[in-house]
């Protein structure tokens, strides 16, 4: 489904090295978390799969990643200024699914807003975007920190969501109860290299 093989990552400015020759194959199932200190390079890989042009416009970038046709569905850490600008309507121009959004607990309200997503709060946020996310049909779930800003209430659900999603799913956090419940295996970024 997602194949990266020999993948390094450096800083065009500093030169600084994120990752060196990584290696690493998603399979049907999967539940993969990546762990380590701020700035080893965990949301640049994740960005990478996802966004690659973003990434190399500041970043030399070897190695090679396939999707196989697979679709990624990506939620950034933190959305950029155009999408935190967007009126909350504009994400669902085919309306929402409401299926998704009595599983993920969003007011019904909410998809029709004319508020831009950033009147909302931190959770419902995260909570809109996943629902926009995942209306996109993906194959895999990208999450790049998807429990900041949660409340209790709101993180069981997505624990609860993420346990019984289809797919394979890759997350980057550093909260190690959510971990335990979402995870079956921690890759931890360690000075430019990975231990499993």
């Amino acid at each position: 489904m997602l194949e990266c093989s020999h993948i390094s990552i450096e800083h065009r400015e500093s030169g600084r090295p994120l990752l060196h020759d990584f290696s690493f194959t998603l399979h049907p199932g999967d539940r993969v978390a990546l762990i380590g200190e701020e700035g080893n390079g965990k949301s640049t890989l994740l960005k990478l799969i996802c966004e690659p042009e973003a990434i190399r416009s500041y970043c030399h970038v070897s190695g090679r990643i396939e999707l196989h046709g697979a679709l990624p569905g990506y939620l950034p850490q933190r959305p950029d200024t155009a999408l935190l600008n967007t009126p909350v309507h504009e994400l669902f121009p085919d309306g929402p699914d409401y299926n998704l959004i009595s599983q993920l607990t969003i007011p019904a309200e909410a998809p029709f807003s004319e508020r831009p997503l950033a009147a909302f709060s931190g959770g419902e946020r995260i909570k809109l975007l996943l629902l926009r996310t995942l209306m996109q049909g993906p194959d895999f779930l990208v999450l790049d920190e998807p429990t900041n800003d949660l409340d209790i209430a709101t993180l069981t659900i997505l624990e609860n969501f993420l346990q019984n999603f289809g797919g394979p799913v890759i997350t980057v956090s550093h909260d190690r109860y959510f971990l335990d419940k979402v995870a079956s295996k921690i890759l931890a970024f360690e000075n430019g290299g990975i231990r499993e």
